[in-house]
């Protein structure tokens, strides 16, 4: 197994420990400054390049064994050349060489979800659904319905909200995940609150 393979499988091993979908990490190659988003929430598992001043994404497949599939689609091959402005040329490009220069910046585990990388996890999976980025605290709803008269209509969490708060805030989802509770998302960042695993529900 490659140094690339065995860095991505370590992270792996913690995004899967931690309950994480996806993890971020910046990345500079070539001049072309970027944030790259390891997901393992399909299959194949991708990794997913976006330049950080253009918005520009490009996403390479990662195959059993954790090998980057570069070649297995010529399309993927070219848009991944010209995103890089790798030339055309023979010689121009080595995978080889680019994988051991690649596996010395994927981290080991997971980091902490910063603010930034929940505006990038979102440039890939678009999560806004007409809500905000931001934790805004949570909706209790066996504690919401316990008040309402008999015959109202109950409440719960919807599978939407448990996803997205899965892949931008996995240590709240965590917390949350087998309880009828949901998380609030607020577009304004100095609505946001912070979040303590030891608060109580």
């Amino acid at each position: 197994m490659s140094d690339f393979s065995k860095t991505l499988k370590k992270l792996y091993i913690d995004m899967k420990k931690h309950d994480y979908d996806v993890e971020s990490f910046s990345f500079t190659y070539n001049n072309i400054e970027c944030d790259c988003l390891f997901s393992i929430d399909s299959q194949p598992f991708e990794i997913t390049f976006i330049k950080m001043y253009s918005g520009d994404l490009i996403t390479v497949p990662i195959k059993n064994g954790f090998i980057f599939d570069l070649y297995s689609n010529k399309k993927t091959s070219a848009e991944f050349r010209k995103f890089f402005n790798i030339g055309f040329t023979r010689g121009s490009f080595d995978l080889t060489t680019f994988l051991n220069y690649f596996s010395r910046i994927i981290p080991s585990s997971v980091t902490e979800r910063t603010l930034h990388k929940v505006s990038v996890i979102d440039k890939k999976y678009d999560l806004h659904n007409g809500e905000g980025l931001y934790f805004g605290g949570t909706l209790n709803w066996p504690k919401i319905n316990a008040r309402k008269p008999p015959d109202a209509k109950h409440r719960h969490r919807r599978p939407e909200n448990l996803e997205k708060t899965k892949k931008l805030y996995p240590q709240i989802y965590k917390k949350y995940k087998y309880k009828d509770i949901s998380v609030c998302f607020v577009s304004k960042l100095e609505d946001a609150k912070p979040f303590n695993p030891e608060d109580p529900d």
